[in-house]
């Protein structure tokens, strides 16, 4: 809990950028270097795999989440769901990433995007390292 909360006021009120920061979830991107991502998920680990994005050089098409107006008011760039439902967006992505630690909660937004017709082969998630 104390090395939770040191890394956390380092990361969040030492003054430092957003670039220099200690991810609390870690998830190996490798395969989706050049692919055209969906970001699904704007919690502390969606937060976590924008930064390794960024890092890489690697570009998201949408950072999306169920509770977007919330993570909107914090200042992030998060796009309401409702934008999967467009079949010519769809179209021209190759990957939605569900950035959630639970594989529960995983599997109930992998149900809800079968139901808005997302292709099955096109979602992805990742059980994620807890670095702290």
């Amino acid at each position: 809990w104390m090395i939770y909360l040191m890394i956390h006021s380092v990361n969040k009120y030492m003054g430092f950028s957003k670039e220099n920061r200690i991810p609390q979830f870690w998830v190996g991107l490798d395969e989706f270097i050049g692919k055209r991502i969906v970001v699904y998920g704007a919690g502390q680990m969606g937060q976590d795999i924008i930064w390794a994005c960024n890092q890489m050089g690697q570009d998201i098409e949408a950072w999306v989440d169920r509770n977007f107006a919330l993570y909107q008011r914090e200042g992030l760039v998060v796009k309401d769901i409702g934008i999967l439902e467009n079949r010519d967006f769809i179209n021209n992505i190759d990957v939605i990433l569900i950035a959630v630690s639970s594989e529960e909660t995983a599997s109930f937004i992998k149900l809800k995007l079968l139901e808005l017709g997302v292709p099955k082969q096109m979602i992805r998630w990742k059980k994620p390292i807890k670095v702290y």
